[in-house]
């Protein structure tokens, strides 16, 4: 590595996130805030549990202020959730605020909503991402999400595809998949289309049996089963292999993990989680307030504290143990930090284990 300002700022941050870890304590913001804007859905999904009927969620003032408060600790990157995004009326209000803040909005959706107008004011409020969900090529995914909303995704990436070619705005691509037994004959072959579409990057993400609940890893009806793992195994080979024209694939965590993961045989050696450290997570309580929560627990109500308070509180911390005790690896990228996860790779040496 070529020693210069920038590279050595690079590994003191991603040295500090590996002592932060190591002391139990934050000495870094997090990389990411992630902010659910509803948990309406306009799609029923077979493998989802978040999206419901209530229609509870934190008003634009609350999300503006929340947003405002992650900027101010340095955290560069808000990903903002549902349900569908969407769905929210005052979303674009909410993603200029983002800009306002030089922050980078990140949003996740299914993508069956937008359409030629919509997207116009999307490639106007760059930088972002759009992550729009598939889970396989048409029939498998329509399986998982409804007839005819893999069309509908393909039709929004080509809009959105279309509109930031004539205007240059910096607005990336991506599709999020996760990997299930009903899917897996389908990966490479997804990957392979994203490319022909113009898709920058794909995310392969383990199955969970709730997504409500992240440390719930008993299986679910759409875990990997046994006489699939030499497929599996196959399958991540070609897809790290796969040497595109336009698409990349995002490896955080490292795909050829997801093997020991549908065998339950990861260990902490294999993955070290940065749960309390990376993403700062935001949730909805019973009341409609917002709550900061990590995987294990809620460790603030931002109607009583601060987002930093809240993530340098002693219940942060009692969470922070929690996760680094936890045996339920999740393989989550919200989670994994693989440049953090020894001291070697923090100060961009060369790689070594422990």
């Amino acid at each position: 590595m070529t020693i210069n300002k920038e590279n050595l700022n690079k590994a003191l941050h991603n040295f500090k996130f590996w002592l932060s870890r190591e002391i139990n304590y934050p000495l870094v913001s997090p990389d990411v805030i992630q902010v659910p804007l509803t948990n309406l859905c306009n799609l029923r999904c077979r493998m989802c549990s978040i999206a419901s009927k209530d229609g509870r969620e934190l008003s634009k003032e609350v999300i503006s202020d929340i947003i405002n408060q992650a900027s101010a600790m340095g955290i560069k990157e808000a990903v903002l959730t549902g349900g569908e995004p969407f769905l929210r009326k005052d979303i674009f209000d909410i993603l200029d605020y983002c800009r306002q803040k030089s922050m980078r909005w990140v949003v996740t959706t299914n993508g069956t909503l937008i359409n030629q107008d919509l997207g116009q004011k999307l490639v106007s409020l760059g930088p972002g991402h759009l992550h729009f969900s598939l889970d396989g090529l048409e029939k498998t995914n329509d399986f998982f999400r409804g007839e005819g909303s893999f069309k509908k995704t393909i039709d929004a990436i080509k809009i959105i595809n279309a509109l930031r070619n004539k205007s240059g705005f910096n607005l990336s691509l991506g599709i999020a998949c996760t990997v299930m037994d009903q899917n897996l004959d389908d990966l490479f072959g997804l990957l392979e289309y994203a490319d022909t579409i113009n898709v920058d990057v794909v995310n392969f993400q383990p199955v969970l049996r709730n997504n409500a609940n992240t440390p719930d890893r008993s299986n679910s009806d759409f875990w990997v089963s046994i006489n699939k793992f030499t497929a599996l195994d196959n399958t991540i080979d070609k897809i790290k292999n796969y040497r595109g024209r336009h698409v990349n694939v995002y490896q955080e965590p490292d795909l050829r993990l997801f093997s020991k993961y549908y065998r339950k045989e990861l260990n902490k050696s294999d993955w070290k989680c940065f749960g309390g450290y990376k993403t700062i997570f935001i949730c909805v309580g019973d009341n409609g307030e917002p709550l900061v929560y990590t995987c294990h627990g809620i460790c603030g109500n931002l109607n009583e504290v601060s987002l930093k308070k809240a993530w340098t509180s002693r219940e942060a911390q009692k969470l922070r143990i929690h996760s680094g005790k936890c045996k339920n690896l999740c393989i989550q990228s919200c989670y994994s930090r693989e440049v953090s996860g020894n001291l070697w790779n923090a100060l961009g040496l060369k790689n070594r284990k422990g």
